[in-house]
């Protein structure tokens, strides 16, 4: 059944209230200090019959299993820093893992591909960058903006080295700080562009395509040889007002280096 025009499905004020209303701060959880709400009762799972995948492997190539199986085997997630990123690694990190992989027409239309999903084609989750740490001095202290169309990006604002260490409660209060880091991704939207075509459901779909694209960075850093670790409990003012956000909202972040 088609929603009616002013369904509160597609009150954009009603969204943003909810989306505000989860917002992380230091003053809401600590890192040390975070306790379950309720326990979860652990499932039940079927006594059945299982079909084991050691049962399925055979049918398949084993030379292509094993390649498969390591390149999955190298993704993970460490605080273990040490300054691995340089330039050229920069370069093919954002090309190969949030770059252009083909363009087709549609009539007078030309239509990007990117190298992850998105609901629609929309492509609506914009990509910051802070950069520190390399040889070019163009990049250091920089928050960044990333255009996949143009293989290029621009400064949006400088901010003093040592400031991301404030953005979570991890980096804040613990020894896991970003000093040795390279690159921290922030991942951003308005919401706008999804929410005119898919109502509150956007709000399912903009998390989803910020965590392809995250995952898509983990599996490139890894094979590169560069620790990486995905962050979801940054502080939200915080990170909107390092970025320079006015209409934006950060939904997701990783750290590489």
């Amino acid at each position: 059944m088609w929603k009616k025009e002013k369904d509160p499905y597609f009150s954009f004020q009603e969204f943003l209230d909810f989306h505000i209303s989860t917002a992380h701060s230091d003053s809401n959880m600590s890192a040390n200090g975070v306790k379950r709400v309720y326990e979860a009762k652990k499932e039940e799972l079927p006594t059945g019959n299982r079909v084991s995948l050691n049962e399925l492997s055979s049918v398949g190539n084993m030379s292509e299993e094993q390649r498969l199986k390591q390149i999955f085997e190298k993704r993970r997630t460490s605080w273990m820093f040490a300054k691995k990123l340089d330039e050229n690694k920069l370069s093919l990190v954002l090309k190969s893992a949030l770059g252009i992989t083909s363009e087709s027409w549609y009539g007078p239309h030309k239509v990007l591909k990117k190298a992850y999903a998105s609901a629609g084609g929309e492509y609506s989750i914009n990509i910051y960058m802070y950069l520190q740490n390399f040889s070019d001095p163009r990049l250091n202290g920089k928050v960044m903006r990333y255009l996949p169309e143009e293989e290029s990006f621009y400064q949006v604002k400088e901010i003093e080295l040592g400031a991301i260490n404030k953005i979570c409660s991890t980096s804040k209060y613990t020894n896991n700080q970003f000093e040795q880091a390279n690159c921290i991704f922030f991942f951003t939207t308005s919401f706008k562009s999804l929410f005119s075509k898919y109502g509150k459901l956007a709000y399912r779909l903009s998390f989803l395509e910020a965590g392809h694209i995250c995952q898509n960075l983990q599996i490139v850093s890894s094979l590169l040889d560069v620790s990486s670790v995905p962050l979801g409990g940054f502080y939200d003012e915080d990170v909107r007002s390092m970025l320079a956000l006015e209409q934006e909202y950060c939904l997701y972040a990783l750290a590489m280096g």
